[in-house]
């Protein structure tokens, strides 16, 4: 087999834009492609990159010989492992080659996935390329959507979360919804659940969730706050507000779907937890203790956020906020 030189790569690359080309590629000329992943020289190698992305956008025949040799093929899994542990071009490049064959109907050898799994720990800890990290998310929500347990999955839970708080959030946050409505949210470990509160405000999913997962919400809220009012332990100042709130905003949003109420309406110990709750916060107020009293003037809420250091995220962390009457 001739090798390629880079101005070949690069004249095949310019002629596979067109997908008659693409349809018409041998496995020659994809083993070409492949064979030259292993060039020294990093232009042509980053080139054949290209090349292997353009060649399977599309063409099922093409993504599944690529993904096959992949898996067989244990030189080219030694190059692959040379991608993952960059962080540059040739990563995202590469990962864009991976999902344009996933995102279509072929067959994932089981050694393949579990290659991908392996090391996208490490892209997501390591690679500060936030579109590589996105390209990935799309590539594990491909496999996720093939696969039945997602056990294997939850694993990636915190890097979705602290990716969608960037600018590439849009697979990630697929990526959340996927679990939280497949794996079903009852099943998560409650710290979990308590991360993935904001994010499911966000994502607007609430009519999709299950009872048994709007339920572990409920009970998420009753533990917490059991916490403060039946132990002599806790008290109104040990409120996670952040978290409570969070609580109490999905299951207020519950309580307007018809599927979720009447197993709200026989939830007594969370109508119990939130009015005796609200007391203890106001009377609280009443006794002078200084986080607790009522807020009745605008100015009186300035001030308070001038005695809270930092930002209006701090003034959150109070644990009072979202309990203070105003007015």
């Amino acid at each position: 087999m001739v090798p390629l030189d880079l101005q070949s790569v690069q004249r095949l690359t310019r002629d596979m834009s067109d997908l008659e080309v693409r349809e018409q590629l041998d496995s020659r000329e994809l083993d070409q492609l492949l064979q030259e992943l292993e060039n020294t020289d990093s232009e042509t190698q980053l080139e054949c990159l290209r090349g292997l992305r353009m060649s399977v956008a599309g063409v099922r025949k093409n993504a599944q010989y690529v993904l096959d040799k992949l898996s067989s093929d244990t030189k080219l899994q030694d190059l692959v492992c040379l991608f993952f542990s960059g962080t540059g071009l040739s990563l995202r490049i590469y990962l864009q080659m991976l999902a344009n064959c996933i995102n279509q109907e072929v067959i994932i050898q089981e050694c393949l996935k579990e290659s991908i799994l392996e090391i996208s720990s490490s892209i997501y800890s390591n690679s500060k390329d936030e579109k590589s990290s996105n390209v990935l998310s799309s590539i594990l929500l491909s496999l996720m959507k093939k696969e039945e347990n997602l056990e294997k999955y939850l694993q990636f839970i915190d890097p979705w979360i602290h990716l969608i708080s960037g600018e590439e959030v849009e697979f990630s946050a697929l990526c959340i919804k996927h679990i939280v409505l497949k794996h079903r949210l009852v099943e998560l470990e409650s710290l979990k659940r308590q991360a993935l509160l904001p994010i499911l405000i966000d994502l607007e999913i609430l009519p999709e969730l299950d009872i048994d997962s709007v339920s572990s919400i409920v009970q998420d809220f009753t533990f917490l706050t059991d916490k403060i009012l039946t132990t002599n332990i806790g008290s109104v100042e040990d409120l996670e507000p952040e978290i409570i709130m969070n609580l109490l905003e999905i299951i207020q949003s519950a309580a307007a779907i018809t599927i979720h109420q009447s197993r709200l309406q026989g939830m007594q110990s969370l109508l119990l937890n939130t009015l005796y709750l609200l007391r203890m916060v106001h009377e609280a107020g009443k006794n002078g203790v200084e986080d607790f009293k009522p807020i009745g003037k605008l100015s009186e809420l300035s001030e308070l956020q001038k005695k809270t250091p930092g930002s209006e995220d701090d003034l959150e962390s109070n644990p009072v906020f979202g309990f203070k009457e105003t007015g």
